[in-house]
């Protein structure tokens, strides 16, 4: 079920990193709902910006290597069929 060959994106260390960034945020999340006088309210949207530049940055760094790779294929698989 969990086999997944051929991609980056679905690793097995992504995998692994993404199911323990999900059961930690749904801790956290339950344990907001039994203390909710202790809840994060102050956070500055600054915080939120920057993770997302980060992020979005990231995904357009690695959108754009995969496409070259796709291109630079493409362009040798051309040049040996003709």
């Amino acid at each position: 079920m969990f086999t997944v060959r051929g991609s980056s994106m679905f690793s097995k260390p992504v995998l692994l990193k993404s199911i323990i960034a999900a059961v930690l945020g749904q801790f956290y999340y339950l344990a907001n709902d039994m203390r909710p006088d202790r809840k994060l309210e102050n956070i500055s949207p600054f915080y939120f910006m920057v993770l997302g530049s980060c992020l979005s940055f990231l995904v357009v760094f690695k959108s754009n290597m995969a496409y070259s790779r796709f291109w630079e294929v493409s362009q040798s698989s051309e040049s040996v069929c003709a």
